[in-house]
C-alpha cells in the first residue's frame, strides 16, 4: 500500500493529468467512496437530514480587554452555543490517509465543518497535494481558519512575541493565497474577521496574546478554542516507543464523556465546539458512528461564519477531492455500538 501511495504522489507531482482517483470533483457520488460500515451508519442522514446553523462569529463573541488595555474580542470554548450545538473542527490536516475518508463522511450528510490550517503545508514536498485538499475543503463549504504557519506553541517561554506575531502574519497570508479571501477584504476598511486556533491551545488565557491574534489593520483573527476533546492525539500507552493512539471506539466514547458535562443546568443534550484532527485516520472510523447518534439525539450542526471563503471555479480535470485509490477502503477498526 506504502508503494502503491509513493508511486501514486509521484505521478500526481509530475504530470499535468492527475491518476484517475484524482480527478471528479464535484461529479463524484461521496456514497462510492465509503465503506458499507461507514454507509450502515450514515443512512440515518438520508432519512433525517442533519440539522445545521450558521453563526456569525461576531456575534458570539464577548469584548474584553487585554491586561495591557487593547480590545478584543473574546469567544468562548463553548462558542456560546445553544443546547443542543455541536461545532465540528478540524486542526493540523490535510492527511492523505484520514483528510478525504473526513471529507466523504461529510459530504455524505451534507455538514459543514471548520479546517484549520499549518500554513507550513503548503512549502512542504507535498504541497501541491495539500494545496488541492484545501481547495476542496473550501469547495465542500467547509470553514477555513488558520492555525499558524509552523505550529509552535504560544507560550511565552517557547517562542518571543515578535516570533508570534510573524507566525500570526505567515500562517494568515498562506491561508488568504489558498482560499481567496483577499478578493473579498481588498478595499475595505472593515475587513471580515478570520478564524485562527493556537497550536495545542497553548496560550489560550493569556490576554495579551489573544489581543495579539486580534491584530490590527487587515489581520482580524478570532481565536476559537473548544471545550469538547475527542482525544485522538492521546496515546494510550505513554511510555511505548511510537504513537498508538486511541482506537476509533476510545475516541467515541471520549467526545460522548465531554458532551454530557458540557450540559447545563436543566439542559438534556450538550453542546460546544469539538476538537479533532484529520491527521488521524481512527477519527475517519470514529465519525459515522459519532454522526448517527448526534442525528438521532437531535443536534444541530453549528458553524462559524467569518466570512463564507470565495467559491472560485475549480478546475474539475485537477483537483483532488475526497481521492482515495480505486477499491479504498478505510482500515476495518471495531468501534463500539453503544453509545456512553
Amino acid at each position: 500500500m506504502s508503494a502503491f501511495l509513493a508511486i501514486s504522489a509521484v505521478a500526481f507531482a509530475t504530470s499535468a493529468v492527475p491518476p484517475r482517483w484524482a480527478q471528479g470533483v464535484r461529479d463524484r457520488d461521496p456514497a462510492t467512496e465509503l465503506s458499507k460500515a461507514d454507509r450502515k451508519w450514515l443512512e440515518v442522514c438520508r432519512e433525517t437530514p442533519p440539522k445545521q446553523r450558521a453563526f456569525p462569529v461576531l456575534e458570539q463573541v464577548e469584548w474584553t480587554e487585554s491586561a495591557d488595555g487593547r480590545p478584543f474580542p473574546r469567544l468562548p470554548s463553548d462558542g456560546n452555543l445553544p443546547e443542543g450545538h455541536i461545532a465540528f473542527t478540524f486542526d493540523d490536516g490535510p492527511d492523505r490517509r484520514a483528510t478525504p475518508h473526513i471529507r466523504s463522511i461529510l459530504a455524505y450528510c451534507g455538514i459543514r465543518a471548520h479546517f484549520f490550517i499549518v500554513g507550513r503545508r503548503f512549502d512542504e514536498p507535498q504541497g501541491a497535494y495539500a494545496t488541492e485538499e484545501i481547495l476542496g475543503e473550501r469547495d465542500d463549504g467547509h470553514v477555513l481558519g488558520s492555525h499558524s504557519y509552523a505550529h509552535p506553541s504560544f507560550a511565552k517561554q517557547t517562542i518571543r512575541p515578535h516570533l508570534q506575531e510573524r507566525e500570526l502574519d505567515r500562517g494568515m497570508a498562506r491561508l488568504l493565497d489558498i482560499s481567496d479571501v483577499p478578493l473579498l477584504i481588498e478595499g475595505r476598511e472593515n475587513p471580515p474577521a478570520l478564524l485562527f486556533r493556537l497550536p495545542y491551545g497553548d496560550g489560550v488565557y493569556d490576554s495579551n496574546l489573544l489581543a495579539l491574534i486580534w491584530g490590527r489593520g487587515l489581520r482580524r483573527l478570532v481565536h476559537v478554542h473548544w471545550n469538547l476533546t475527542s482525544g485522538d492525539t492521546e496515546d494510550i500507552e505513554p511510555k511505548r516507543p511510537g504513537f498508538q493512539g486511541r482506537d476509533a471506539a476510545r475516541i467515541l466514547k471520549r467526545v460522548w464523556r465531554s458532551l454530557n458535562f458540557s450540559r447545563r443546568d436543566g439542559e438534556t443534550l450538550g453542546h460546544g465546539i469539538l476538537a479533532m484532527h484529520d491527521t488521524n485516520y481512527r477519527t475517519g472510523l470514529m465519525l459515522p458512528r459519532l454522526i448517527n447518534s448526534l442525528v438521532t439525539a437531535g443536534y444541530t450542526f453549528a458553524t462559524f461564519d467569518a466570512p463564507p471563503p470565495a467559491r472560485a471555479p475549480i478546475d474539475a480535470a485537477s483537483a483532488v477531492e475526497r481521492r482515495h485509490p480505486e477499491g479504498w477502503a478505510p482500515p476495518a477498526e471495531p468501534v463500539a455500538n453503544s453509545v456512553p
